[in-house]
């Protein structure tokens, strides 16, 4: 255990050591050196235990195919090497991390069993560091969700399996990690508190649910019902990396992109080539089109309004004017050929020639973005409070409406039906804390940022605790 100061002395009382001293020229002095000393033992020790670890290269070749086996037989070597390039350092801590602790050897024991069983290696161990390693072969990896957050300090994690909570002592974490974060992680406890050994493999909000029901589904086959979840981890050791791998390496394999209406996404152009000065007459046959509606730049949008409970209104397709041409851009076939029928009798004799291009929308396009606009006009910034309190105002509307909406992750309930139902409470607590993660990961110049959704959690009387 740490031996840290009591922080519950105040420096300038009498020393508990009874010594009549005032505490802080007391043992204040020692005991936070001794602190320093165990906190740093314990860092040099993680590090010696993976360099034991990595010695033994049998175990490292015959840890790495199992490490990796299931996402080689799944995704392309493009896709790990990119993102590789991106999660190369997470994907090694978590390399080793595991490989100390859960994978078992020919001879029975794991590469920390090893090291503490070896007298030159773990020779001269400092006692905080030796309990933290035999703690660190002992605990499992978990799933946790973030409870609360003092950055640069402390964190709570809940388990989301054994429902129990622990208070961790971390630096670095507690100032990346936001309240409702998941993630997976492996916490040493020290006495009271806990420490993170090694990994942060994070996990979407929008994922979790299907993260917690697979591994029940793997621990509900016979011969892991009746084990703890800790002791399941160590066993299934491998089903969290490849877990946290399906999330991330592409997230969008093997789903097809859809719209709104259901059709699959694809980028569609359409060019009008007009006769000689035909531009302005095609502006006005467009301006007279009830379904269209022009915005300040001169493009049209075609609106078409939808009933209550799914969306106030949907973008059909975009149409712009350039020079003696008309461009219509719509995002899949079937909507294509409905505004077309229309477009094309209304520009009729103006045409001379059709030109259309389609492109089948994938992860790398929708990664890259939309093209950026040529526009050379200069325009005045947007002070950020003005916008902050447009944006805030906006948002206030949209959630306002948000709980009187049907959700399809709601079955097709409102958030307002689905809280008061016991089967459907936890899936609106689980949107609620899903959007709160999305807002605190915004940037302080994101005018979104500081919204507070407190009366969200009230107005479902819902305590934010839970």
């Amino acid at each position: 255990m740490i031996e840290t100061p009591d922080p519950r002395v105040p420096l300038t009382s009498p020393c508990p050591c009874g010594s009549g001293r005032k505490y802080k020229r007391c043992c204040w002095p020692v005991e936070k050196r001794r602190a320093a000393e165990a906190r740093e033992a314990i860092r040099r020790s993680t590090i010696e235990v993976g360099a034991y670890a990595a010695g033994f290269e049998d175990d490292v070749e015959e840890f790495d195919e199992i490490f990796f086996e299931a996402i080689r037989g799944r995704y392309t070597d493009r896709e790990i090497g990119e993102f590789m390039k991106t999660a190369e350092e997470t994907i090694m801590v978590a390399f080793f991390d595991i490989m100390a602790a859960d994978f078992v050897a020919r001879d029975g024991r794991t590469p920390i069993e090893r090291f503490l069983d070896d007298p030159v290696a773990s020779r001269g161990l400092h006692p905080a560091a030796r309990e933290y390693v035999e703690g660190w072969g002992r605990a499992s990896m978990g799933l946790y969700e973030v409870q609360s957050v003092v950055p640069g300090e402390s964190l709570v994690l809940k388990d989301l399996f054994t429902r129990r909570s622990v208070k961790v002592v971390e630096h670095s974490a507690s100032q990346s990690l936001n309240k409702w974060d998941a993630l997976f992680t492996r916490v040493v406890r020290m006495g009271d508190v806990g420490l993170l050994t090694g990994p942060i493999l994070t996990v979407p909000r929008r994922k979790l649910q299907w993260v917690i029901d697979s591994l029940k589904k793997v621990k509900d086959e016979p011969g892991d019902r009746s084990v703890t979840w800790a002791r399941f981890f160590k066993k299934h050791w491998n089903d969290v990396p490849y877990v946290w791998f399906m999330m991330w390496v592409s997230p969008l394999k093997g789903l097809e992109l859809r719209n709104f209406d259901g059709h699959q996404l694809c980028e569609i152009s359409v060019t009008y080539s007009l006769v000689e000065g035909g531009g302005a007459r095609a502006a006005a046959r467009l301006d007279g089109m009830e379904e269209l509606s022009r915005d300040d730049r001169g493009a049209w949008s075609w609106i078409e309004e939808r009933e209550r409970g799914t969306m106030e209104n949907v973008s059909l397709a975009f149409v712009s004017l350039e020079g003696d041409s008309v461009v219509l851009q719509v995002n899949s076939r079937e909507r294509e050929t409905l505004v077309r029928k229309r477009i094309d009798h209304v520009l009729g004799e103006l045409v001379v020639e059709v030109e259309r291009s389609d492109e089948a929308m994938d992860m790398e396009s929708i990664q890259k973005g939309p093209r950026p606009v040529d526009d050379d006009r200069e325009e005045e910034p947007i002070p950020l409070d003005v916008q902050r309190q447009v944006v805030h105002q906006m948002l206030s509307t949209h959630y306002r409406r948000w709980l009187d909406e049907p959700l399809p992750a709601l079955d097709g309930l409102t958030p307002r039906e689905a809280v008061a139902k016991r089967s459907h409470r936890q899936r609106v607590i689980s949107l609620l804390k899903g959007i709160e993660v999305d807002a605190a990961r915004r940037g302080s110049d994101d005018p979104a940022t500081g919204f507070d959704f407190g009366w969200l959690w009230k107005e479902l009387s819902i305590r934010r605790t839970n």
